[in-house]
């Protein structure tokens, strides 16, 4: 589970649903390189964290179209398939964890524009993305960002 959020926790990312339910994920942001050299940035990452990524590395930084695939203790993990910038989740892309899935736009990790968030209880947070935070009546979810910041 990377970062998708309704609670952003100091020096870690939480998942939470509408219904409040939340889990701990990572610890801290930094710029990681895979055993080929290529680096990514990631917003929350483990110590015991490696990943691999198909797309081309210039200048050994991920860039443009591809896989990333994160591993936890050589086990695969989150898998995001879509377009990186500089090394940073942007533009589109497909974000899959263990317990949910966004497919849409994003910019540095957060998802910007059109957009779908969809649990594992089938809950879906379809349409418009600004910053990491959806809003659609009392309908609400945060990515990437504090939902304190969420209008």
């Amino acid at each position: 589970m990377r970062w998708i959020a309704i609670g952003l926790a100091i020096a870690g990312i939480s998942v939470a649903t509408a219904n409040g339910q939340q889990l701990q994920l990572r610890r801290s942001p930094g710029w990681f390189t895979n055993d080929k050299g290529c680096r990514v940035w990631d917003p929350s990452a483990k110590s015991n964290e490696n990943f691999t990524w198909s797309g081309p590395c210039p200048n050994g930084t991920a860039a443009g179209e591809g896989v990333l695939q994160w591993f936890e203790d050589k086990k695969p993990t989150d898998r995001y398939e879509g377009h990186l910038e500089n090394g940073r989740v942007s533009g589109h892309g497909v974000l899959e964890w263990a317990d949910g899935r966004y497919d849409g736009q994003w910019s540095d990790f957060r998802p910007q524009g059109q957009g779908t968030y969809r649990n594992a209880k089938g809950e879906v947070f379809s349409g418009n993305w600004v910053l990491g935070c959806f809003h659609d009546g009392n309908r609400r979810a945060a990515i990437g960002v504090n939902p304190a910041s969420c209008p």
